[in-house]
């Protein structure tokens, strides 16, 4: 193991640790997302009726 590889794997836990909040943001912002849009299509049959 050298410095290198230590530092390079630093790295990539510090870069997965401030990507992971985004993803699960994300991953949020999409539930909700689905959920209007299954509101919207409950609506409209709704209206339909």
């Amino acid at each position: 193991m050298s410095i290198w590889t230590l530092i390079i794997i630093i790295i990539n836990i510090i870069s997965c640790l401030v990507s992971l909040p985004f993803t699960i943001y994300g991953i949020i912002e999409v539930i909700k997302i689905e959920k209007i849009i299954k509101k919207i299509k409950s609506t409209e049959e709704l209206n339909y009726d």
